[in-house]
């Protein structure tokens, strides 16, 4: 696995978010925060966490099935291995690892395998701007976040309407690829020739994926999951919050929810390490929590992400057999492949 200035970006960025993180934190007050965990509700929540696994294995399945009738099982490894890959491996291998070790258990082309995964990262992203829309106008923030506020929703405003472009792009790239093409062509033709043709390049692997859109209801069934993952994500953290005793409305967890949402897609280090923490501190500082505190549940919020990750990782790597080398080794030519 070459490390590429991707890596390294993400390291600086992962250590400016945590320094944020940490920032005007006193320390002995965040280990005390660690004191009034209530384990049993700890467990609730790391059943919630492999729960998303199963809304993701539910709605990859109906995104597969125009290409192959996928196994459940299998589905549920390659999330699993995708996960713990995300955890352990710098620039997001996950994402092609996770598409690679489904292709070769269901003998299809990783090419095609990572077709739905991009799809559904846009479900995901629609997911979460919705809930992001439903946050900024029918919550009531501080006075005191009154400018931040008004720039987030003009944010999300431009994200919903960059989204619905970017929805349009796919369905005319799936009805008529040759114009979908032209205008790729047209748009890219500032850049470098070889970034150009990696752009033509990835967009071609996955048009083959897009009939899912003429699918309708199966279509409603990826909407349907889609929403009920990002549910239960904000259950997880909603459950883990009061594993503390603290009581804030659900809609606060949703907030928590969207936030790291947004963080964890900026270049970082294995894990998220500091995109994460930074994102759970200030969302919980919205509602009032001490900085020390916010900080404080903000590790065990990612605690709880990356411990399950990681041992669910390892557990499928093993059970199916794979190396680390294989995985470390997925590149661009497997992919085309």
């Amino acid at each position: 696995m070459r490390l590429d200035y991707k890596f390294y970006l993400g390291l600086l960025v992962g250590v400016v978010f945590l320094y944020l993180a940490l920032h005007k934190v006193d320390f002995v007050q965040m280990a005390l925060v660690f004191s009034r965990i209530r384990w049993p509700l700890i467990i609730v929540a790391l059943v919630l966490y492999y729960l998303t696994y199963v809304a993701r294995m539910f709605r990859w399945k109906l995104l597969m099935a125009p290409i192959k009738d996928t196994r459940y099982r299998n589905l549920f490894s390659a999330v699993a291995i995708g996960f713990g890959a995300n955890n352990m491996f710098p620039v997001r291998l996950g994402e092609l690892v996770r598409a690679y070790s489904l292709g070769k258990m269901e003998k299809v082309r990783t090419s095609a395998v990572l077709a739905t995964v991009v799809i559904e990262r846009v479900f995901d992203i629609l997911t979460v701007l919705g809930m992001l829309v439903v946050v900024l106008f029918f919550v009531t923030f501080p006075e005191a976040y009154g400018n931040f506020m008004t720039g987030l929703r003009a944010a999300g405003i431009a994200s919903l309407v960059a989204m619905a472009v970017f929805i349009s792009f796919l369905v005319l790239l799936e009805k008529n690829r040759d114009r979908a093409m032209v205008i790729v062509r047209f748009f890219s033709r500032p850049l470098p020739e070889r970034f150009r043709l990696r752009i033509e390049s990835m967009i071609t692997s996955f048009a083959d994926g897009l009939n899912i859109l003429y699918h309708g209801r199966k279509l409603v069934g990826i909407v349907f999951f889609s929403v009920l993952l990002w549910l239960v994500i904000a259950a997880f953290y909603w459950v883990i919050l009061f594993s503390f005793d603290i009581s804030l409305p659900f809609m606060a967890a949703v907030f928590v929810t969207v936030l790291i949402a947004f963080a964890v897609s900026l270049p970082a280090p294995p894990g998220y390490i500091g995109t994460f923490h930074a994102a759970a501190r200030y969302a919980l500082v919205f509602y009032a929590l001490p900085a020390s505190e916010a900080a404080g549940i903000g590790i065990v919020m990612h605690a709880l992400n990356f411990i399950p990750a990681i041992a669910g990782g390892l557990l499928f790597i093993w059970l199916d057999k794979m190396s680390f080398a294989e995985m470390t080794h997925v590149k661009e030519e497997q992919i085309k492949g």
